[in-house]
């Protein structure tokens, strides 16, 4: 399964706990450059919470809260107004 299969899996899952719907898809960004300290970044959790009457930030971190618990993932950090930033573990 490709790291980002289990990404959003993760993601999927934090809103289920919530109970709420699964969305409608979820994007994976690698950044660029060298100097990011970050290997996947993802807007859709502010996506989903517009569509939904929602706070991003709050729906960002129940995501950023479920991809931390992950063993692949280092960190998982909400930046700006809802974007989620995930640093793999080696």
């Amino acid at each position: 399964m490709a790291i980002t299969d289990v990404l959003t899996e993760a993601f999927r899952r934090a809103l289920a706990r919530q109970g709420l719907p699964e969305p409608k898809s979820v994007v994976w960004q690698v950044p660029r450059g060298g100097q990011a300290t970050f290997n996947y970044a993802t807007p859709s959790a502010m996506a989903f919470a517009k569509e939904h009457g929602m706070s991003a930030t709050t729906v960002a971190t129940y995501i950023a809260d479920e991809l931390d618990a992950l063993p692949e993932v280092a960190t998982a950090e909400v930046a700006g107004p809802g974007f989620i930033n995930v640093m793999l573990a080696r």
